[in-house]
């Protein structure tokens, strides 16, 4: 209304400019479309950048509503495998520790996951640990340390290129976690009278390498039960969860090797 209105005005301005000469009414219809056609076009353009728009903003709001389900489906995904794994580690395994403890080796096992449990279960309620805060290696070496010196069956450690790395650390308890399950499950599963290793390389990347091996009996990964939960959720979930990767070499009667890995590329 606005553009008609403005044209036919600016039609009759140009008839009484030109007092009223026979040839200004055609010169106004003239300018006076031509104004309505110039107007015309910019109603054109603004129409359709405000259409434009509106779609833009309906897929932003799209997309910030799927980010949001995805953010919220990915903290509870973290949140059941962090649960699982306190059940497991904290509680089941504990508990079936203790009562399987019939000799001085496999007592000194159940107290060393009870100890475990115990630290778990402390840092339930612990304030959530920031992302870009990070640790030493040679930190998280110690603590594997402690951890396999207090499992009762000896364990040879190697370290190589930990001098001056660090890690996040939300990935060295994760790490350190995982690596503590693959070594009890050794100690469980692996049999008497066998050669335990534990290895741990800062790799060229800035991450970190362990791998827990034995040469015990041995298992077939693929027939392992849903309901174990040591290596599927307290190893495998726990490494995947801080964009890590795990990987099970073992087969019956050859031992088994547990690598854990985490590089900054793969785990940003």
């Amino acid at each position: 209304m606005y553009l008609v209105v403005t044209s036919v005005m600016y039609g009759v301005n140009r008839v009484i400019d030109a007092d009223f000469a026979p040839a200004s009414f055609e010169i106004g219809a003239l300018d006076a479309s031509y104004a309505t056609i110039i107007g015309g076009l910019i109603v054109v353009l603004v129409g359709l950048f405000r259409v434009l728009a509106g779609r833009v903003d309906i897929a932003r709001a799209a997309a910030l509503a799927t980010y949001d389900a995805a953010v919220k489906q990915h903290a509870t995904e973290v949140e059941r495998v962090e649960v699982d794994s306190i059940v497991h580690d904290s509680v089941l395994a504990s508990l079936l520790a203790a009562d399987r403890a019939l000799t001085p080796k496999s007592e000194a096992l159940a107290v060393m996951m009870a100890r475990v449990a115990i630290e778990q279960l402390e840092g339930v309620g612990a304030p959530m640990t920031n992302e870009d805060e990070v640790t030493g290696l040679a930190e998280l070496i110690e603590r594997l340390r402690a951890a396999a010196s207090m499992l009762g069956e000896p364990f040879s450690v190697t370290v190589e290129g930990a001098s001056g790395r660090v890690l996040p650390v939300t990935v060295a308890n994760a790490v350190y976690w995982a690596t503590v399950q693959a070594m009890v499950n050794s100690v469980e599963h692996a049999g008497s009278a066998v050669a335990r290793s534990l290895s741990i390389e800062g790799t060229v990347s800035g991450g970190v390498c362990v791998i827990v091996g034995d040469d015990g009996v041995g298992f077939c990964p693929e027939q392992v039960a849903e309901e174990r939960l040591g290596l599927k959720v307290s190893i495998v979930e726990r490494v995947a969860a801080v964009g890590g990767r795990s990987t099970v070499i073992s087969r019956p009667g050859e031992g088994a090797v547990i690598r854990i890995e985490w590089s900054p590329e793969h785990g940003s």
